[in-house]
């Protein structure tokens, strides 16, 4: 299946209108959302994994949340639980996933989590559990794709057909995106940080062509405590930026607006981590 879906991300391209409809609420041509209602906020705090600036766990919490999905959702069944990691007597537990991720994608306290180990921990997880490790990071940083597929399948700079094929055909995908503050003597967009969350579906009309979607959204910084299980979500504007590799990188296309992106960096899309277990 997988094999399908990369060549369609390859072959399929989304085209282009000079004249874009505005941003609304709907309807949609498309609208796609299989968010699981889960809330994982309260019982991340874990505060002895916590960096001098607060929490760095976005990538542990972004995994754990996609394979509970996959897990419970979506029906792969045989995913590994996992030890008593935080010593409380129960195995298992949201807690115990988050250290476990926490320690095979090496994250730092401090800095976070590197792409390319977020990527690995997801395959060796996938593996453990006696599943092939069909996981790809598809966008600009990727440097793998499919055995006989070629490398563009996954390389390049995300369109909007990426994510109407890996979020639309409800796999487990993890969004990776960076921070981005602006140098007003170079005119240009510096990286400063980055950040993993969640998609679980979307809000597309076909007359937007490449400049707009709303995306499914679920963010680690966000509380859903109050919210009822269909809602734990937000539904976050997706809006095309000039890859141009001058003002904007030239590895972006889109940043993120709304709920849990409202600062005074920018949040630019870079990457996707797909998950599709056999």
């Amino acid at each position: 299946m997988l094999k399908f879906l990369l060549a369609f991300s390859l072959l399929t391209t989304a085209s282009a209108f000079a004249e874009i409809a505005p941003l609304e609420i709907g309807p949609f041509d498309e609208a796609i959302n299989f968010q699981p209602g889960l809330n994982l906020y309260p019982v991340a705090q874990l505060k002895d994994l916590f960096g001098t600036n607060g929490s760095e766990l976005c990538a542990p919490i972004a995994m754990t949340h996609g394979f509970t999905y996959l897990r419970y959702a979506a029906g792969f069944k045989q995913l590994a639980p996992v030890l008593d990691l935080d010593n409380d007597g129960v195995s298992d537990s949201y807690q115990d996933k988050i250290r476990y991720f926490f320690q095979t994608c090496q994250t730092d306290k401090q800095g976070g989590t590197r792409y390319s180990m977020a990527l690995a921990c997801m395959k060796a997880y996938i593996q453990t559990s006696g599943y092939k490790p069909y996981s790809y990071m598809v966008g600009p940083h990727s440097v793998e794709a499919q055995p006989g597929l070629p490398l563009q399948t996954t390389q390049h700079v995300l369109n909007i057909t990426d994510f109407r094929t890996y979020v639309g055909n409800k796999l487990m995908v993890v969004m990776g995106l960076g921070w981005y503050e602006f140098n007003s003597v170079s005119n240009t967009y510096s990286r400063v940080g980055g950040h993993f969350v969640n998609i679980y579906g979307y809000d597309y009309n076909h007359a937007w062509g490449e400049q707009q979607m709303i995306l499914k959204v679920v963010n680690s910084w966000i509380d859903y405590s109050g919210r009822a299980p269909a809602s734990m979500f937000d539904n976050v504007a997706m809006t095309h930026v000039p890859s141009d590799g001058t003002t904007y990188p030239s590895e972006v296309a889109f940043e993120l607006k709304g709920v849990g992106f409202q600062f005074s960096q920018r949040a630019f899309v870079e990457d996707l981590f797909v998950a599709l277990p056999q």
